[in-house]
């Protein structure tokens, strides 16, 4: 069914004029679905809605709001976290049986920033970045728009295929303390990232099976999105795997594998960062971190020198470990897709996908590296 102009104007005049924000209450709320109810003439989408009101107040997020904020109804929390009218959600339920999306992104484009509302709406949603974006993160480092990341990603490519070949002519650097140093560095910061992943996780009571995002302002919840930035920003810190490769003429090593896994990473936790900062997303990074720790140690005692490399024979276990924890990314993934939560199943979907092709990526470099090795040997 097709919403007219005028119904569509009924439904956005007539009910959020009438309750002004910060008094939203379950009564108003149950007679304004019975109403939209019979403007719509959809009762499954206004039951929808309503049960969604109500689960919300079971949720990780609500039992982090301050005392006062633990009311009955979503309507008042929504209200409250996102500074906007809550029934402007309703309103764009009623915007998504209509096709005319140029009324839809003038009237309702407020409601966006209401993740749940995207969620209803996601497979005819498009999405625009300031409203879905997450406003705590807005003003942190880089993460204003997608410019400066997206100028990191085509300079890294750049420097990937112009770095060799200004190094062609030069001798190769020897870095020997800087690697050292590097290498301490990064283990020392996947560890602190590790643990802040493990215990804000811990502290807010996560669930592998199902966490949405918070969203708050709870200190956990901030806790939790400073250091998905942290490990963002590492991504960035991690150019210099490549750089120091280029320097050192060492170019069998800037593999495909490698630009793909430094560059891709890049941008996806910047989204990560942008739109769902926490939730289910911490596996992979608390994962990752955990991996880098040993990976990054062995890189650090490979730079001491020959002396120490002949007792690194545990290098391929490293690799056997970061297929381990792609292989875990996939099963913990498969889970979150097949399972009813309040997290964008879009995102689940797309590290399934992701951590497959690393699977395949690391298999064949494990293959290449150590499989054909021993056969010779």
């Amino acid at each position: 069914m097709l919403i007219t102009l005028g119904q569509r104007k009924f439904i956005l005049v007539s009910f959020l004029k009438a309750t002004p924000k910060h008094k939203i209450n379950a009564i108003k709320f149950n007679e304004f679905v019975v109403n939209i109810s019979s403007v719509i003439s959809d009762n499954v989408i206004a039951s929808r809605l309503k049960n969604y009101f109500k689960t919300y107040c079971q949720s990780t997020v609500f039992h982090h709001l301050p005392m006062d904020a633990r009311q009955p109804d979503y309507a008042l929390l929504i209200s409250r976290r996102y500074n906007i009218n809550v029934f402007l959600v309703t309103c764009l339920l009623a915007c998504k049986l209509s096709k005319e999306w140029r009324w839809f992104t003038i009237t309702c484009i407020p409601c966006l920033r209401c993740a749940r509302c995207i969620d209803l709406c996601s497979n005819t949603l498009r999405p625009c970045n300031k409203a879905l974006a997450n406003p705590r993160v807005n003003d942190w480092l880089l993460m204003e728009t997608p410019i400066p990341v997206v100028i990191i990603f085509v300079s890294y490519l750049l420097m990937v295929k112009f770095g060799p070949k200004l190094m062609e002519h030069r001798k190769p650097l020897q870095l020997h303390n800087v690697l050292i140093a590097y290498n301490l560095f990064m283990v020392l910061l996947s560890a602190y990232m590790f643990y802040e992943f493990l215990m804000s996780a811990v502290l807010a009571g996560y669930s592998i099976r199902c966490q949405p995002v918070d969203y708050s302002n709870n200190p956990i919840a901030i806790r939790m999105a400073k250091v998905c930035w942290l490990y963002f920003f590492s991504k960035i810190i991690e150019i210099l795997d490549t750089i120091f490769f280029i320097l050192r003429k060492k170019d069998q090593q800037i593999t495909f594998l490698h630009v793909y896994h430094h560059s891709t990473m890049l941008l996806n936790w910047w989204l990560g960062v942008k739109y769902i900062a926490g939730g289910q997303s911490f596996f992979l990074a608390l994962l990752n971190t955990f991996v880098h720790i040993l990976m990054y140690g062995y890189y650090g005692l490979s730079a001491l020198g020959p002396h120490v490399q002949k007792y690194l024979w545990w290098k391929k276990y490293i690799t056997k470990l970061q297929l381990a924890q792609f292989f875990l990314v996939i099963i913990h993934t498969s889970l979150n897709i097949v399972t009813e939560c309040d997290f964008p199943n879009g995102y689940n979907v797309a590290v399934f996908v992701y951590a497959f092709s690393l699977v395949f990526l690391f298999a064949n470099f494990y293959k290449s590296a150590y499989e054909k090795k021993e056969h010779s040997t």
